[in-house]
């Protein structure tokens, strides 16, 4: 499943802040929920969701995703300017 990070997802990302468990708030959790459409839950190595089914599965994050959540927060907390740039991966 091919998952694209926009801008967008970034962006809404830093305005939930701690609004929401930080797991279902990251950008990669919201493309991944925009694509299916259901229940998503990333941590820095591994994503969980519920499938079509409603069983839920869990799979290892590539190294450029995880290292994208790494960046995301270091970098940008506290309004920082410096998040990192959109991605895209691969989830297999």
């Amino acid at each position: 499943m091919k998952i694209e990070v926009t801008q967008k997802h970034i962006e809404r990302s830093k305005k939930l802040g701690d609004t929401k468990l930080a797991s279902e708030s990251c950008p990669i959790a919201l493309a991944v929920k925009d694509k299916i459409h259901r229940w998503v839950g990333v941590g820095i190595r591994t994503i969980e969701y519920k499938t079509s089914s409603g069983k839920m599965t869990s799979k290892r994050l590539p190294e450029k995703a995880s290292q994208f959540i790494k960046s995301f927060d270091i970098h940008c907390n506290d309004n920082k300017k410096t998040c990192p740039k959109p991605i895209t991966f691969e989830l297999k």
